[in-house]
This record gives C-alpha cells, structure tokens and sequence, in this order.
C-alpha cells in the first residue's frame, strides 16, 4: 500500500521548486497535505507556482519588526494538530533549514511517523539533518524533470516513461514473474496518477503507446536490454546492465566513508547498504567479485588483490553524470552566452522570464546544435549558483517565477558553474589535492591539463575554500563543516 505524505514549507526560509519537490516526493508514496508558510504579501512573485503545484498557502505576516518565527510556530501548531487528526499519515516532510524544528521532528518520531527534511546545504543546521530520518539536499531537485499535472502532452509521457524505466531496471525484475510492460506502466502511474495511454493518437493499449514512444528514445537501452514490445510478450531476452553511475556512486559513498583503499568488501557492504533488496543475479553475476571483475573488463576501474581503484578523470565524469551536472566544456561558453543574450533582450521587452521560457527559447534556437544533457547540467548548475534571481532578488530554481539574472558577464556565470561543479565533486567524492587528480579535473572541466588550466582549478579550491564551503584535511579537499 502506498505511504500517506504530509509536506509542510517554511518558504520564508527556502525558496525551491516545489514542482520538483512533489515529483520527488511520489517516489515515496502519495502526497495528500501540501502547505506552504510564508509572509505571501511580501512574496507575490512565488504565489503562483506554489498554488500551481497544489499546495494551499498559509499567510503569516509580519508583525513585529525582526518577523521572527512567524512561520515557524504555525507550522509547527498545525503539523501536531495534523498528526493526532490523521494517525494514517505515514511520512512528514519539512522543507526548512531551521534548527528550531528539531524538537517537532523529535515528537513525531516518538509516535512512529517517518521524518524527511529538504534544504539546501549552506542553510541545514547539523542538528537537523542529524534528526531527522532522511535528509534530502535541495540540489537533488534539480536532477528532477518536472512533469504538469492533468492531461500530460506526450513529450512529458516520454520523461515520465523514462524516470519508471530507470526505477524499474534499478530494482531488479524477474523475466517470470510479471511482463516487464505491467511493471513499467504500475510505476508511471506511481509517479503520476494523471497518466494515461489513451490521451495520445492510434494509443488504445500501452503496447501501442511504447510502440510509438519507441519511435523517439530507445526502450532496449533503457531496460538494460531487449524489451519487445511489438510481439506482446515483452520478454526481456539479455541480461540487465548495472548502471555505470550506480557503481561510481557506490564507490564514492565507500571512499567517503571509510577513506582509501575501497576494498572488495567495503564496495559490497556499501551497495547492499544502499540498495538492500537489489539483486546481483539480474545482472547475470554470482557475487560482487564477478560484478567487479564485469566493471575492470569494461576498464572502468583496476582491482588489485580485493582493492579497488578507479582512475580520477573517470570518477570525476561518472559522479558528475550521476549528480546530472555533467556537460562538455567546449559547449560552456555558448550556452551562458546564449542565457546571457536571451535575457538582456527579454528584459527589455518584458518581465515574465522564466526558466521554463529560457529553456524552451535556447533549447528551440539550438535545434539540435547543443545536447540536451549538456544544457540541462549547465541549468542546473548556474541555479545551484543562485545565478538566476525573483523580482525581489531571491535567488529561485522554480520553472515558473519570473526571474532575471544576477550577472549578464560571461567569466562570472562561467566561474559560478566551474566552482559548483567542483564543490559537488568533493561533496560526493573524495578529491585529493594532488597533482594527479588535479590534472584530472582541469582536463574535465577546462578541456586542458596545461599548468595554468591547473592553476585554474586551484583558484577555484582555494575560493570555495575562503568562502567555507570545502576544506583541507589529510591532503583531501571535503565538504566544509563547522
């Protein structure tokens, strides 16, 4: 049975994409109470995509001078009332970087219920994070492709059918168990409820919509073989792929935890941490030595006796392409520029800019010349950088608030991507400041290891460093922590 969730907004607090937010959140189950606290007065600008996403704002204006706690105490007025009204609630999620949260989130443990808290990095007090059952960091949701409720059109099916696909292959399926299309469809459905087949031409069946979905991304690489869908059977007739990211996130959770040398062991008791109900037999392997073994043929890594080692340029693409930030340095520049320009002009003429409108303007002018992952890391990246900003110059990632930039000079936007890139790097991986690693990741992310490409990086370390967000310790650059 799906889990009842409750989501609770402290948008005085964080301003985030709240589409992202519920797409995330139906991974998890079913979002039945969406609220969202704030002085709305003051935040005109954000009205409309919160009411868009469903939620239902509660206003809490400003009374005395400082506005302090406003929102927080009637958040945590109606949460409790909320909680001892619906005991089949299951799962409570607070998007809030507030340490005064902590003893709510404490309470609803006691009686059972599950705690979820999202917020960005720079503003999540350890307590809380600490507190609460999961925490999600806020740049999570920009690896989220957000999908409108109602009728969907059919290109956002296609993202749809792509995120149940991922899921599914992730898991794990047994070809005897259950036809590969049911599972496929069960798990769209999971993720939007609005989804439904027949809304598209000549698509009276699901085997017809993947047919024709067929036409424009392909079923076999998604499901990590052969799916056929035209026969009805859809059968899978080879073996599934591990993903290449789940590896490299595996192994980067193993050197984070435990520091090098990631062994065999330390590699399996990671995975199993992770995902404790995959199953390796899926994937055509006895055990995770063979798994490995699989992963040192295709030379992506080296194993020497039971230590594992995986050459730093691969790490660093393979975490990038699993964080979604990954994109080619050559295409850098025209991209931001292509920003930059649209922006100016659209100022000029009007003051309704989203990023919705950026994306769908840069993405039609390109036609093609300008890959959509490469666009879609570079987006994110520039938003992780609080690069685009609300009328009244909050830094926002919601698709649908009219925004303009906070810079219109390229070096600074391109510093701003560069230097995030490098922080989500050493926040997922381990990063040695050495010199092999370091022409590693100018090689990356410049398209040169020359000396001063090099030097370039160690500018960028040496920034984020001044500006507390990394650290050095032990000869390794990592997430700065009080």
């Amino acid at each position: 049975m799906s889990k009842k969730i409750a989501v609770f907004v402290d948008y005085d607090n964080q301003q985030l994409d709240v589409f992202a937010l519920i797409e995330l959140l139906r991974e998890k189950g079913r979002v039945v109470i969406r609220r969202a606290y704030a002085d709305w007065v003051s935040r005109q600008s954000y009205r409309k995509s919160v009411v868009q996403a469903g939620f239902e704002l509660i206003d809490c204006p400003k009374i005395t001078a400082t506005h302090k706690n406003a929102a927080d105490i009637r958040l945590a007025v109606d949460c409790l009332s909320i909680s001892y009204e619906n005991e089949d609630l299951d799962i409570f999620v607070f998007v809030t970087g507030d340490v005064d949260f902590v003893p709510l989130i404490n309470k609803l443990r006691t009686m059972g219920r599950e705690t979820v808290v999202v917020a960005s990095d720079s503003s999540a007090a350890e307590l809380l994070q600490q507190a609460c059952d999961e925490y999600i960091p806020a740049y999570r949701l920009d690896e989220i492709e957000t999908i409108s409720q109602g009728q969907l059109t059919f290109e956002e099916s296609l993202t749809l059918l792509r995120r149940a696909c991922e899921q599914v292959k992730l898991k794990g399926y047994d070809r005897g168990s259950q036809d590969i299309k049911s599972l496929v469809k069960q798990k769209m459905m999971q993720l939007n409820p609005s989804f439904d087949e027949k809304d598209y031409d000549d698509c009276r069946s699901f085997t017809a919509y993947l047919d024709k979905a067929g036409m424009f991304i392909k079923l076999d690489d998604m499901l990590g073989g052969k799916a056929s869908v035209k026969s009805g059977q859809a059968e899978l007739k080879e073996l599934q792929v591990f993903p290449d990211t789940l590896m490299i996130k595996v192994y980067n959770e193993a050197l984070q935890k435990w520091g090098v040398p990631v062994t065999l062991q330390k590699f399996e008791k990671m995975l199993f941490g992770i995902h404790q109900d995959i199953s390796l037999k899926l994937y055509g392997v006895k055990n995770t030595k063979q798994l490995i073994t699989g992963f040192q043929e295709k030379g992506l890594l080296t194993m020497d006796g039971a230590r594992i080692e995986i050459a730093p340029g691969t790490r660093f693409d393979l975490t990038l392409r699993q964080l979604k930030f990954y994109h080619r340095p050559e295409t850098r520049k025209i991209v931001i520029s292509k920003i930059i320009s649209l922006a100016r002009n659209w100022d000029t003429e009007r003051s309704d800019l989203t990023l919705h409108e950026l994306k769908k303007s840069i993405i039609n002018e390109s036609e093609g010349a300008i890959s959509r992952a490469d666009f879609d890391g570079i987006i994110n990246l520039l938003k992780q950088g609080g690069v685009f900003l609300s009328p009244d110059n909050v830094p926002i990632s919601s698709l649908n608030i009219p925004l303009h930039l906070l810079s219109y000079e390229l070096n600074e936007l391109e510093e701003i991507v560069l230097s995030i890139s490098i922080f989500r790097l050493v926040n997922s991986s381990n990063l040695e400041d050495s010199e092999k690693e370091l022409t590693a990741l100018a090689g990356l992310l410049l398209g040169s290891d020359s000396k001063n490409k090099v030097a370039e990086i160690e500018g960028l370390l040496k920034k984020l460093e001044r500006d507390k967000k990394i650290a050095r310790k032990n000869n390794y650059w990592v997430r700065y922590r009080k």
